[in-house]
């Protein structure tokens, strides 16, 4: 219990952290400062190309607006002439038309405990677990689908489920850290329905576990060489604390109801902070400070690299995505480097100054921002600003800021600082980039 507890008081303490104040100019226009602005950062802009071309803004909430109030937005996702944006302090989503910004459908306030690490379509429907339940929505209209709340207050869905083969798979705990009983993951044919629905499998008991319960990450699925599906997820095995235990991959063959294979070369590292990405049968994933490619079929180690080619931590914020023949690593604070897929040879590698706002600095930044597009690798860095830089070398890049002082049309209030900060990223096929500054909904060609 006392770890939720810690991510009760992080997130409350979070919130308060990144809400706006007021300041007033000479000619008493008011002035909304942006969300994490490094207001005392004089270099903030140094450097920075400003960003003051859109394809179109829109007003997230003009009530927030004017009580200097800004908000989070997550994961924006084009559907055809949509974008559809979670905002997670209002409890929905809102879609807008990605070409010209105009509002299609919003239902804020239709759902509770919208805390979204991720979602999913399937035939016409978003769908995404809260920790206490399964919701989804009508991609055309925002209606709400399905919204089932789990019975029990002492069990806990996590967030991390997945979509495969019109079937829906999470894990689901007996939510309580301090004396834990069990856990598991549960199966239902789609749509997911009442919990007399689901199939329970994989079923882990504490008490014949050392006392130690598991933690999961999102599942990636696998044919194996004999026709059999198999799932794939990372796992802690760890105390009521989470302060110790074994991190580990799992194999597990959903055809044979039984575990296929395990790879424990990760206890002595920790990591495995994001699921495994699967590509050409291989399985790429970080430990705390190593990467490593893995045979998908037998769970083997095809090669890894660890230090001294990675000096920064690859836990918490760091990311990774695999393009091309590439995987393109961006370091929880001060490292980017980019591998050879096929053989973990470093193609390039670069450090930043983590103290230098006018650097590209990569600490702080939320996940879920890194996209490759055109030949370049975009991201928004720890000082909310958007990094262009080529995947080909560590040569070339570019940081893009919000201009401060930005008026809003039609408004009585200038934004001070804005950026990008906290927010998540998209970028389309044709090249728009979707995101926010808590205050806007944004659309703006990628810069090349």
């Amino acid at each position: 219990m006392m770890f939720k507890i810690q991510i009760v008081f992080a997130t409350c303490l979070y919130l308060f952290c990144f809400q706006s104040c007021l300041d007033v100019n000479p000619d008493d226009e008011q002035i909304v400062s942006g969300t994490n602005s490094p207001a005392n950062n004089p270099d903030y802009l140094d450097g920075a190309i400003l960003i003051d071309s859109f394809k179109w803004t829109q007003i997230i909430d003009e009530q927030l607006l004017h009580s200097y109030t800004s908000v989070f937005t997550r994961h924006p996702q084009v559907h055809g002439d949509k974008i559809i944006y979670g905002v997670l302090d209002q409890d929905g989503f809102v879609a807008l038309d990605r070409f010209t910004g105009n509002l299609i459908w919003d239902n804020r306030g239709v759902f509770n405990n919208t805390a979204i690490s991720k979602t999913q379509e399937y035939n016409g429907f978003i769908y995404y677990n809260t920790r206490g339940g399964i919701r989804s929505l009508n991609v055309s209209t925002g209606a709400v689908g399905v919204n089932y709340s789990l019975s029990n207050s002492n069990q806990y869905l996590g967030q991390e489920f997945a979509i495969f083969n019109d079937r829906y798979y999470a894990h689901l705990d007996d939510f309580n850290f301090s004396e834990p009983i069990f856990d598991e993951w549960i199966v239902s044919e789609m749509p997911p329905l009442e919990k007399n629905d689901w199939v329970h499998f994989n079923r882990i008991e504490a008490a014949s576990n050392n006392g130690f319960k598991r933690g999961y990450n999102f599942p990636t699925f696998f044919t194996d060489q004999n026709g059999d599906t198999t799932m794939i997820y990372a796992c802690q095995e760890s105390n009521d604390l989470f302060m110790t235990g074994n991190m580990h991959l799992i194999s597990y063959n959903l055809s044979a109801d039984s575990i296929k294979w395990i790879n424990r070369n990760f206890t002595p590292r920790g990591g495995l902070t994001k699921a495994p990405l699967l590509d050409e049968g291989r399985l790429y994933t970080l430990g705390q400070e190593n990467a490593l490619c893995l045979s998908a079929e037998s769970g083997e180690i095809i090669w890894e690299v660890g230090a001294p080619v990675i000096k920064d931590k690859l836990t918490g914020y760091a990311d990774f995505l695999i393009h091309e023949n590439k995987m393109i690593i961006l370091g929880k604070v001060e490292q980017i480097l980019c591998l050879n897929k096929f053989t973990g040879s470093v193609v390039w590698s670069r450090f930043f100054e983590t103290t230098k706002p006018s650097d590209v600095y990569i600490g702080g930044s939320k996940r879920n921002t890194a996209n490759v597009y055109n030949g370049k690798l975009y991201y928004i860095n720890g000082w909310g600003s958007l990094v262009v830089m080529s995947i080909d070398d560590d040569n070339s890049f570019d940081r893009y800021s919000l201009p401060q002082l930005v008026p809003i049309e039609g408004y009585e209030v200038k934004l001070f600082e804005p950026s990008f900060s906290n927010h998540n990223m998209t970028i389309s096929e044709d090249g728009v980039i979707y995101t926010s500054d808590g205050y806007r909904f944004l659309a703006f060609d990628a810069p090349l």
